[in-house]
């Protein structure tokens, strides 16, 4: 069971789209899919934890994230500026100090001193957290 019907996936599968109604289709796969996400967004914050974790881990994202970031045909600007955009949101979300000091205390700690004050305090101190424990 998944988002998709049986013949949504083999319109998408298909190379030539030929005896398909593809704007029936593509207009059906935006619904689904933008209902699917908003179903995952109410999940991953009103689940308790121990479920979330099972929905919403590398095993489970990193093929997602891998499509949606793709490097494939990068010379198509329109695509350039949709990847833009959504690692924009990403970094908006936790290029803040508020979140990083939440998610990786003393590495925010550590980098911060008295000094830096930037957005990439808190992305650091992330990767360092994520990198110290082995986990990437």
């Amino acid at each position: 069971m998944g988002i998709l019907t049986t013949k949504m996936k083999k319109f998408v599968e298909s190379e030539t789209k030929a005896g398909f109604a593809k704007d029936v289709y593509y207009r059906r796969i935006r619904q689904y899919a933008q209902s699917g996400l908003k179903d995952l967004a109410l999940l991953a914050e009103k689940l308790p934890e121990s479920e979330i974790e099972q929905i919403f881990n590398v095993e489970t994202l990193k093929p997602l994230f891998g499509a949606i970031f793709n490097t494939k045909n990068m010379e198509d600007q329109a695509k350039k500026d949709r990847i833009l955009k959504i690692c924009h949101i990403i970094l908006d979300l936790i290029g803040n100090l508020t979140f990083a000091r939440k998610l990786a205390p003393e590495y925010v700690s550590i980098i911060l001193g008295d000094k830096e004050r930037d957005s990439m305090i808190a992305i650091r101190s992330i990767f360092l957290a994520r990198t110290e424990r082995g986990e990437y």
